[in-house]
């Protein structure tokens, strides 16, 4: 498993990057931090992003002195693309950011828009 760190790279054939997907990444999503997994056995690439966050009294600690809140802080990652090329993978993070507060009836009225697989007024 490789992870990419965030440094810019210049292609001289305007293609997209490692590096450029995650910088779009973190300007799409607001987020702290972007990495891409690969895996050595697949082409398949996977989009992670992450949220700084801190626990205020969600943990406790338990000893014989008795119980003891938790503080830490931590990163909330979440996969938000896939896909085979840095151009797919950069599609397919978009698209998860435009489902982003979408209720499940806007979802399927959109799927069967696009797909045209029934008609949205019979839904």
């Amino acid at each position: 498993m490789r992870n990419a760190t965030c440094t810019r790279s210049k292609n001289p054939l305007g293609q997209i990057t490692r590096n450029d997907v995650i910088i779009k990444a973190k300007r799409i999503f607001k987020c702290d931090s972007a990495r891409i997994i690969e895996f050595d056995h697949t082409p398949r690439k996977f989009l992670v992003i992450g949220f700084k966050r801190r626990s205020e009294g969600e943990w406790q600690k338990h000893d014989a002195d008795g119980v003891h809140p938790m503080n830490f802080d931590y990163l909330q990652e979440t996969t938000v693309g896939i896909g085979d090329t840095w151009e797919k993978l950069l599609e397919n993070a978009k698209w998860f950011k435009s489902l982003e507060g979408m209720s499940m009836t806007e979802f399927l009225l959109r799927i069967s828009k696009k797909k045209k697989l029934a008609n949205p007024k019979t839904l």
